[in-house]
């Protein structure tokens, strides 16, 4: 299963994905559901709706900047998405918001949008299965460093930019590559800010090696957005290994 680059893609999808779900189920039951995260954590899902409607505005955005369509028929679906999102009660019944989706000229609308704008950005779509690559790498990596002695300070600079991380890819469906590139970006900028606390705790023991494979995880999750954009990967594990003095041989 590949997730769409473009806005408007990612949306119809998700909102695809939605109108699948029962009448009969709670909105945060279905939501659950099409995020794929536990109906309880409320938390989690308020990001998500709040992501959601961010994603419609973007995608609205886009369109909006055009000059080569007819506005008013690229904006067709938006009304209806916008009064879904504006009145979500996650302990509401999903029929009514069900309801709104079940006009086909909605989401059948949001294809158009997305093709359009795939056209525009050539950004290459992300398979399901290298995210969900990246996630257990991150799962791993995320024991390691629990279980190990590193220095806490260290530990814990880590254990959040993962957690970052984490929830950046957890939210790809939504955010798309712009969440995960700033995870990325953060995590580097971090490790270089505290250079000096890090360089203190590093030798060539344990601490050297979850710091290198923390890098790597970055340099991983950074080949992956690199090559949906067509872009030349750059030496990140080896800028990095060297400026904090860690041995990447």
């Amino acid at each position: 299963m590949e997730v769409k680059t473009d806005p408007a893609g990612r949306l119809h999808d998700l909102l695809e994905a939605a109108k699948k779900q029962p009448e009969s189920k709670r909105a945060r039951e279905a939501l659950g559901i099409v995020f794929d995260i536990e109906s309880r954590d409320t938390e989690s899902l308020l990001r998500l709706v709040a992501d959601l409607i961010m994603l419609s505005q973007q995608a609205k955005s886009r369109i909006h900047s055009l000059d080569d369509i007819t506005h008013d028929i690229f904006l067709e679906p938006f009304p209806k998405i916008e009064k879904l999102l504006s009145t979500l009660n996650l302990d509401a019944s999903w029929k009514p918001y069900r309801e709104l989706l079940s006009d086909p000229t909605t989401l059948y609308g949001l294809k158009f949008c997305s093709d359009k704008l795939s056209r525009i950005d050539c950004i290459e779509n992300i398979d399901k299965s290298e995210i969900e690559a990246i996630q257990a790498k991150l799962a791993s990596l995320v024991d390691d460093i629990l279980n190990s002695e590193i220095d806490p300070d260290v530990k814990e600079l880590l254990l959040r930019n993962l957690e970052g991380l984490r929830q950046s890819l957890i939210a790809y469906r939504v955010r798309g590559l712009e969440g995960i590139e700033r995870e990325v970006e953060a995590g580097l900028g971090s490790i270089l800010v505290n250079k000096s606390k890090i360089e203190k705790t590093v030798s060539k023991g344990k601490n050297g090696s979850l710091l290198k494979s923390y890098i790597a995880l970055l340099e991983v999750t950074n080949k992956t957005i690199s090559t949906a954009k067509n872009l030349k990967e750059l030496g990140v594990v080896d800028l990095v290994t060297k400026l904090i003095g860690v041995d990447n041989g």
